[in-house]
């Protein structure tokens, strides 16, 4: 909790600085409309022992559109702000020995234990992003940013089913139970915020439009601490591939 609101305040710190201080200094601003497809994951790091096999899908709806900000300081560095509303998701089938979760059986009792079988998750995040990243021009016709960005999760979507196996109650060892098809919902206990790294690099097509790849790792886990359905921290970790318009520079 002590880290996240540090970083909210280093964050806090850069978008003032950009928004008042930055002006005296600044030679010229660009206003940028940025639209991408966004293909990654919210996955544990490194892979658990327990998944034995995975089947990754990525979501064909998973578009990032945001307007920026750049604050040129000189003819090579700069300063952009976002703020970008988008789509992070993907569906998994895997099959799993002795994993720790809760489900929800047919006849609509919770059971929790270790889970062998096959398992299929769908998650469909909506997330406010707002990014902060210094940007270098290394030539006229490609740019490089770096920085930081942090998120609100404002439509969450962590759902999916257990089937074909069976489940240890309390232990690995505890009582048996057959799962034929249950399910589980997760979606609510995930972190309302999220933070991390951006990399990112354009390449200028014109004066006005530019292709855009970028790399955003997540720091902060899916879930908080005290969740126990889920025996591993999960990042939010996607590549986002799409273009950049220019619509003012002043």
């Amino acid at each position: 909790m002590k880290t996240d609101i540090n970083v909210l305040r280093i964050a806090g710190c850069l978008a003032c600085w950009l928004l008042f201080g930055a002006p005296a200094t600044a030679q010229h601003w660009d206003g940028n409309i940025l639209v991408g497809y966004n293909i990654g994951g919210s996955t544990p790091t490194p892979m658990p022992a327990e998944i034995r096999s995975i089947n990754y899908a990525p979501d064909l709806w998973s578009p990032n559109v945001g307007v920026e900000v750049v604050c040129w300081l000189n003819d090579k560095w700069g300063i952009a702000m976002q703020v970008a509303c988008e789509h992070k998701g993907f569906a998994v089938d895997s099959r799993v020995k002795s994993l720790y979760t809760e489900i929800i059986m047919n006849d609509g009792s919770v059971q929790s234990g270790n889970f062998t079988g096959e398992n299929s998750t769908r998650i469909n995040n909506t997330w406010l992003t707002a990014p902060l990243k210094v940007v270098y021009s290394a030539s006229e016709r490609w740019s490089s940013y770096a920085g930081v960005y942090i998120a609100y999760l404002l439509r969450p979507q962590f759902t999916g089913a257990a089937s074909d196996g069976y489940m240890r109650r309390g232990a690995p060892t505890g009582e048996k139970v057959e799962v034929v098809d249950a399910t589980f919902d997760f979606s609510d206990s995930q972190n309302r915020f999220d933070y991390g790294l951006l990399l990112a690099e354009r390449w200028h097509l014109n004066g006005k439009m530019a292709l855009v790849g970028q790399l955003s790792y997540g720091l902060r886990p899916l879930f908080p601490d005290s969740f126990s359905a889920m025996p591993f921290k999960m990042y939010n970790i996607y590549g986002t591939l799409g273009l950049c318009y220019k619509a003012f520079s002043r």
